[in-house]
C-alpha cells in the first residue's frame, strides 16, 4: 500500500491573512469602524513593506523595524503605539489560527504631552 503524502499548505500573503481577519471581524459583527481601523493599519504597514510578501514572513524584527520606520518619519509615539496595535492585533488572529508562529513586542513607550493651565484655572479654588 502506497502513503499518502502530506503536503504543507501553500503560504498564504500578508494581504489574504488581512483578508480572513477583515471577514472574522465581519462574522464577530464588528463596527465599520473598527474594522476600518484595522484596514488602515494595514494600509500604513503596506507603505513599509509589501502585502504580497508571505505572511511568514512577519516576525518581531520586521515589527520592530516597522516601529523604528514610523518613528524615523517623525510619527508621534502616539500614533507609532496606535499603528503597531492594529498591525499586532491581525498578527495575534493568525497566530490563533496557527497560521504564523506567536510573537509579542515592546510596544513603544507613549509621550504624554503636560498640558499648560489655562487662566480659566487661576483662582477657580477655595483658596481663591
Amino acid at each position: 500500500m502506497e502513503k499518502i503524502k502530506m503536503r504543507k499548505a501553500k503560504s498564504i500573503t500578508i494581504r489574504e491573512g488581512s483578508e480572513k481577519f477583515y471577514k472574522w471581524c465581519r462574522v464577530n459583527n464588528y463596527s465599520d469602524y473598527t474594522t476600518n481601523f484595522y484596514k488602515k493599519a494595514i494600509h500604513n504597514f503596506s507603505l513599509f513593506y509589501d502585502l504580497d510578501s508571505p505572511v511568514s514572513d512577519i516576525n518581531r524584527d520586521l515589527m520592530e523595524d516597522y516601529a523604528l520606520y514610523l518613528a524615523d518619519r517623525g510619527i508621534s509615539s502616539m500614533s507609532v503605539h496606535t499603528y503597531l496595535r492594529g498591525v499586532m492585533r491581525i498578527v495575534n488572529y493568525l497566530a490563533d489560527k496557527d497560521i504564523i508562529k506567536r510573537f509579542t513586542i515592546t510596544m513603544p513607550k507613549v509621550e504624554t504631552p503636560v498640558k499648560e493651565g489655562g487662566k480659566e484655572e487661576v483662582g477657580n479654588g477655595i483658596y481663591g
